[in-house]
């Protein structure tokens, strides 16, 4: 009988902790959820003759403001492809080509949503590659 009793015991304290270690995984979930930022902005892109600009604004279309970067000479953002936002807004990301069309890729390219910084991070392996931003999460 007390064997019996000893093993729920046990059995009972496992459920438990079982419980405990799931309440802690869930709660950081939220805390991981509720601190993401909603940034409503839309990044759009806007071709004039030969080039491209890039363009961030409100979810409601106010506050439009073009991101001034500058690309190496003969490149153009892919305009097909458009452009994304970072998660935290701080960053934009694109891919360039010579067409501007994605036919002649060069690469993907990272700039500050101000325009400053523009980096290549992803250089395509010959130029009849397409690069496509998917996201950036």
């Amino acid at each position: 009988m007390r064997k019996k009793l000893f093993l729920g015991s046990i059995a009972l304290l496992s459920f438990a902790i079982a419980i405990l270690v799931f309440e802690v995984s869930c709660s950081k979930n939220a805390i991981a959820q509720t601190n993401s930022m909603q940034l409503n902005k839309i990044v759009y892109l806007s071709k004039h003759g030969t080039g491209t600009e890039i363009w961030i604004a409100n979810y409601d279309g106010s506050n439009k403001t073009r991101v001034n970067y500058s690309l190496p000479t003969g490149l153009i953002v892919d305009y097909v492809y458009g452009a994304k936002m970072s998660p935290d807004g701080k960053k934009l990301f694109f891919s360039a080509s010579i067409d501007g069309f994605g036919e002649t890729a060069d690469g993907i390219y990272s700039c500050n949503v101000d325009g400053s910084n523009v980096t290549k991070i992803i250089t395509a392996i010959n130029s009849t590659d397409s690069l496509h931003i998917g996201g950036a999460y």
